[in-house]
């Protein structure tokens, strides 16, 4: 791999500019003497504007720049490109060392250019000093004015209650099966479109073309039931494509069904820092294939939602994931707590917010579903809402408000 030619695709991606910046990369690390120039450019745009330049900016500095796109995951090229930055400072710090006649100038030398090193590759994410306090108030500052604090979850209610999905945050919609959990996520993906963000979901139990399918339905509000059994009438078919014509007016959303040896974490932070997603959504986690097998399920399930809390606070975005609860919760009318999540303790340990959906037989009747805040790190539990969902006429989710829970009575 040409490691320079991949760091130009690297940074042509806005996010992947900033995750390589503050992993430590930087032009000094450059070998192609043809390619230094754009490079250097780059970082001092990011570093004096606070932001990296437009694709007009630098076509007006650099002509025929390709953009053939990323081929591998930013952290992997940062590593790989620190590798040859240390390898190439080898003989110059052997030199030194071997210039130095006592013991007293071997140790500095050594000191010296290990630090030297080390300022030159060590990541900037998690140094801050006192003398940031400027820079972090008026981010913070900056965060606090946008009226939105995270990516929606798909009901304004929701999210006043939890600020929405942070970044660095991770959310599981967990329920037992035939509880609408992939609708509830489409729906969120939809809404954080029409929100600003792009999002990317990881179908993992339907194809990509079954996910469209609702998704068709959710944006127009044409009905699924009707869809499924192919028994839609022109207009509605007209209906969808005005629809999705102002969808995709809003910008890029991603529906991605990976390879069954595609199904790892690992992935997810490629494709998406490929795309420039900031919402990472995935259906669901009981197809999600550790990064190296155990022997034991649970401790498969542990590396899985412990590599997605790590990926989503590397990639300073969201990840919302869909769960279930284990078999004695399927035996329970009221709506299970935390305890009874299937698969591993570790969902209920790692996870900033899980949110709970569960219906009764009689709310089954009335299409009814209860949407629970079942633990939150940064906001109160036990808050419910109900929601009504329609499939058969019209495609369409109803937000009937709040409903008080036994716990807080």
């Amino acid at each position: 791999m040409d490691l320079d030619n991949e760091l130009v695709q690297q940074i042509l991606v806005p996010n992947n500019l900033i995750e390589l910046k503050n992993a430590g990369v930087g032009p000094h690390m450059v070998r192609d003497t043809n390619l230094k120039p754009f490079v250097q450019y780059v970082f001092d745009y990011l570093s004096n504007y606070g932001k990296p330049p437009s694709d007009s900016e630098i076509e007006y500095e650099f002509e025929n720049i390709p953009r053939n796109g990323p081929s591998v995951d930013p952290h992997f090229l940062a590593d790989k490109l620190k590798e040859r930055f240390i390898r190439s400072r080898h003989k110059a710090i052997l030199n030194d060392l071997a210039d130095a006649d006592q013991p007293e100038e071997f140790i500095d030398a050594l000191i010296s250019n290990a630090h030297g090193i080390w300022s030159q590759i060590s990541s900037k994410r998690h140094i801050l000093t006192s003398e940031d306090y400027k820079e972090i108030i008026q981010e913070f500052k900056d965060y606090a004015e946008n009226s939105q604090q995270g990516a929606t979850y798909g009901f304004k209610d929701v999210d006043e209650h939890t600020g929405g999905a942070g970044p660095g945050h991770l959310t599981f919609f967990v329920a037992r099966p035939k509880r609408f959990k992939s609708w509830f996520l489409l729906n969120a993906f939809i809404e954080q479109r029409r929100q600003g963000f792009t999002p990317i979901l990881f179908t993992l139990e339907l194809t990509e073309k079954d996910m469209y399918k609702r998704l068709m339905c959710l944006v127009s509000g044409v009905s699924y039931s009707r869809m499924v059994k192919n028994a839609l009438m022109p207009s509605e078919w007209k209906q969808i494509e005005t629809a999705m014509a102002e969808f995709n007016e809003l910008g890029p959303a991603y529906i991605v069904h990976p390879g069954f040896e595609d199904r790892k974490v690992s992935n997810f932070v490629l494709e998406s820092s490929k795309v420039g997603a900031d919402v990472v959504l995935v259906d669901q986690l009981s197809f999600v294939h550790p990064e190296k097998e155990s022997g034991r399920s649970d401790e498969n399930t542990k590396s899985i939602v412990h590599a997605m809390k790590v990926a989503a606070t590397k990639q300073e975005i969201p990840y919302i994931c869909v769960c279930q609860f284990n078999r004695e919760a399927a035996q329970l009318e009221d709506l299970a707590g935390a305890d009874k999540i299937g698969l591993s303790r570790a969902i209920e340990e790692t996870a900033d917010l899980l949110i709970a959906l569960h219906r009764s037989e009689d709310e089954a009747d009335l299409n009814m579903v209860r949407m629970r805040i079942l633990e939150g790190r940064y906001c109160k539990s036990n808050a419910m809402w109900g929601i009504k969902i329609n499939l058969q006429n019209k495609t369409q989710f109803n937000f009937n408000g709040p409903i008080v829970s036994r716990a807080s009575e």
